[in-house]
């Protein structure tokens, strides 16, 4: 009885552990969305005349069963045109996130090293 008991307290540990490991990904997720949305809004190469592409960048974070993904976005028309014309002269999505590649990985770090302890 023993052995079950100890087993049954390692499976609820693991069960806590990979918790907290999802909750790690997701708070990590969630503040790297937050800076790359900030950072694509602030730092672009070319002159905003409306406003709109600026106030339609965000980041989406999602969780589906196992996958949890983050998505950087603009939702005007001609968004897609900016990143990607003339090899991408006026990209700024991809920008941010190449930008922010070591911040992108201290934060996880932060949001996770502690939970795989």
């Amino acid at each position: 009885m023993s052995l079950l008991n100890d087993l049954t307290r390692a499976l609820d540990r693991l069960d806590d552990w990979e918790l907290g490991i999802r909750q790690g990904c997701e708070a990590a997720a969630d503040a790297i969305a937050e800076m790359l949305t900030a950072y694509a809004k602030a730092n672009h190469p070319w002159a905003s005349r409306t406003g709109a592409t600026e106030a339609s960048t965000v980041a989406i974070v999602e969780l589906r069963g196992e996958v949890l993904t983050l998505v950087l976005e603009a939702g005007t028309d001609y968004a897609q045109f900016l990143e990607l014309a003339r090899g991408g002269r006026w990209a700024w999505l991809w920008e941010a996130v190449s930008a922010n590649e070591e911040a992108i990985r201290g934060l996880l770090e932060r949001f996770l090293v502690e939970k795989m302890r």
